[in-house]
């Protein structure tokens, strides 16, 4: 070991001695702002299908650094190489934009928006260098896991174009397939609870149910933790209980299919998050 430690050493001094005669001039560092590009709290988020759009979002900055101009611009379909210019002269912030179908397809020379086009929002920011700095490049979106993944940023927003939402036609007997927690395909019921809410019946043929969440402004769901059964002796496990499903999912309305990302646990532990689909 004390080998090891004195070989460590002396190849950590070579490195040493070669990166000093390396060049270690500083590359030239500009100070740019970072957007903060949000939905209004009042708007929809998606573009449904037959339905006009007409929505708002808000453009501030993540930090108090401040750019001298910008001006919004939108991709469409992720062509980054033919960008829109969308709003001039933005030098206040936070201001509120609003933003429809109408003005999308004017900006894009569209006849109509069709379902799976998207459109993706974004600030081009002039800074104090006179440069100007933009929200998209050709290999797309400018920005870094780094400054994209910081609490509450959002330097750009998506908007696309979805079927319309009706949790009736979630509401019946549905295809389960599940090949971690249960293990194969099955059948159960979906009960429609309310405008928001669908109930599992039944899960993995262990006799309890528990609720989903859905938010029909971005169709994302969340299935908060829930025991739907008080042990596991549906499948010869009595010991393990309070079985209980917590976790995340999305509903898709042109493919009329509901994805969830679940993690199951019992009072005696927990096991790996696994996928379930549900079909109709």
């Amino acid at each position: 070991m004390r080998t090891n430690i004195l070989k460590s050493i002396f190849f950590m001094v070579i490195l040493l001695l070669n990166s000093c005669e390396s060049d270690l001039r500083m590359p030239e560092v500009s100070l740019v702002a970072l957007p903060k590009i949000t939905f209004d709290t009042t708007s929809e988020k998606l573009i449904q299908d037959g339905i006009p759009y007409n929505g708002k979002f808000v453009v501030n900055m993540y930090y108090k650094d401040l750019p001298t101009d910008a001006k919004v611009v939108i991709a469409m379909n992720g062509n980054y190489t033919s960008v829109k210019t969308f709003k001039t002269g933005v030098t206040t912030f936070p201001t509120t934009y609003t933003i429809t179908t109408a003005e999308l397809k004017t900006l894009f020379g569209l006849t109509t928006i069709i379902i799976g086009d998207y459109f993706e929002i974004g600030l081009d920011l002039q800074m104090k260098d006179g440069k100007w700095y933009p929200a998209f490049n050709p290999k797309g979106v400018a920005y870094g896991s780094g400054p994209s993944n910081l609490p509450g940023s959002s330097p750009t927003i998506k908007l696309p174009a979805v079927c319309a939402l009706d949790l009736n036609t979630f509401a019946g007997t549905a295809t389960i397939s599940d090949d971690y927690w249960y293990g194969g395909v099955y059948t159960t019921t979906i009960e429609k609870v309310d405008a928001t809410h669908l109930k599992f019946k039944n899960f993995a043929d262990l006799g309890g149910d528990f609720t989903m969440t859905i938010d029909p402004s971005t169709r994302l769901i969340d299935v908060p933790k829930q025991i739907y059964a008080a042990n596991l002796a549906a499948w010869g496990m009595a010991t393990y209980t309070n079985a209980a499903i917590v976790g995340k999912g999305e509903i898709d309305a042109c493919k009329h299919t509901i994805t969830l990302n679940l993690t199951p646990s019992v009072d005696q532990g927990g096991w790996s998050l696994f996928k379930l689909t549900i079909t109709y």
